[in-house]
């Protein structure tokens, strides 16, 4: 393994792990074997196997195998395979496969999730945010993304995470047709 701090840079080949701290970089061609974690601001460019963890304000840009942890503003804008879990404010801008939980207020905008999601606390799907597989919406999650037309008669607006799937609701978010000034709900 392997330990960075400040602003220092990985481009090879580290076998039983790295911790990148502060502003390092693990950048592409890097692999990095048996994990990583990500604290500060230090940012994943490179490719990791074996699973990240991503606190402070890391950003993941390359591919992460094996599964991944989010938490404080960390922000995925590329691929997590092996399912991920967002806590925090953390957010999902890229492509989750096997699955996602969001948890807290952590939200996903603009990112693909294939899989399935949980949305628990106050989480959410924003803008663009797409869940294939099935969306369950707990407690106060809800979903800003909106199909239909809350004015017409009857009202035909339903807010989902997939175009063509409805989400199953077991928290507290209005259904689409109980306000108009609703702008984040379920079902």
């Amino acid at each position: 393994g392997a330990v960075f701090s400040d602003d220092s840079n990985n481009v090879g080949t580290i076998n039983g792990g790295a911790t990148f701290h502060d502003t390092s970089l693990h950048a592409s061609p890097g692999t990095v074997n048996d994990g990583a974690t990500f604290n500060d601001s230090a940012a994943c460019a490179g490719t990791i196997n074996g699973g990240a963890t991503l606190s402070g304000t890391c950003n993941n840009s390359g591919v992460i195998n094996g599964g991944a942890t989010l938490s404080d503003s960390a922000i995925n804008i590329s691929t997590i395979n092996g399912g991920a879990t967002f806590n925090g404010s953390s957010q999902n801008g890229g492509t989750v496969n096997n699955g996602a939980a969001f948890n807290d207020t952590s939200f996903n905008q603009f990112g693909t999730v294939n899989g399935g999601a949980t949305f628990s606390d106050s989480s959410s799907n924003r803008t663009s945010g797409r869940v294939n597989d099935g969306a369950t919406f707990n407690d106060a999650a809800c979903s800003t993304v909106a199909l239909g037309s809350f004015f017409a008669s009857p009202c035909t607006r339903k807010f989902v995470a997939h175009p063509t799937d409805l989400p199953t609701c077991n928290g507290t978010a209005p259904d689409g047709c109980a306000n108009s000034a609703d702008t984040c709900g379920c079902g």
